[in-house]
């Protein structure tokens, strides 16, 4: 009697519940998802620390693949108070501007600096991307693939 009532409520009580791409919280743009992490004061994190919690979240920080991503990101990197930018996963490795999934950076002309071994790259909306000490505290975001529903 427990079972049938049981079924009976997955089958006719909750029929609108639909798989969706992204997980509450994450929000989508094509095929992958995004959450930013508008930490301030103390709760903002090192490069490297922001990193640790994407990969709690089974993500890792943004790789950024084209102008409409970039655009995307910038969009929902908007300045707050206590905010002086967002962790992307970029950095320099021997000199090099690479991604956290180990390819190199394309297009040159989306970061200003030379890439300095000990820095990272923020993303601030009004601001472009920067290069900061891998080790100053920033908000982050992270990226996920979207699932196919």
């Amino acid at each position: 009697h427990d079972t049938y009532y049981d079924v009976y409520q997955l089958i006719f009580v909750v029929p609108d519940r639909k798989c969706k791409p992204c997980q509450k919280d994450w929000n989508q743009k094509e095929s992958s998802c995004y959450v930013y992490n508008n930490a301030k004061g103390a709760e903002q994190r090192t490069w490297a620390r922001a990193q640790d919690d994407c990969k709690e979240k089974l993500s890792s920080l943004t790789v950024i693949s084209d102008e409409n991503e970039k655009t995307h990101v910038f969009t929902i990197s908007a300045p707050e108070g206590g905010i002086s930018g967002f962790w992307i996963g970029l950095r320099a490795v021997n000199r090099t501007w690479k991604w956290i999934d180990g390819t190199d950076l394309i297009n040159q002309t989306w970061v200003d600096q030379p890439a300095a071994d000990g820095q990272c790259v923020t993303s601030l909306r009004g601001s472009g991307w920067r290069s900061v000490s891998c080790e100053t505290n920033n908000a982050w975001i992270c990226e996920k693939k979207a699932l196919s529903v």
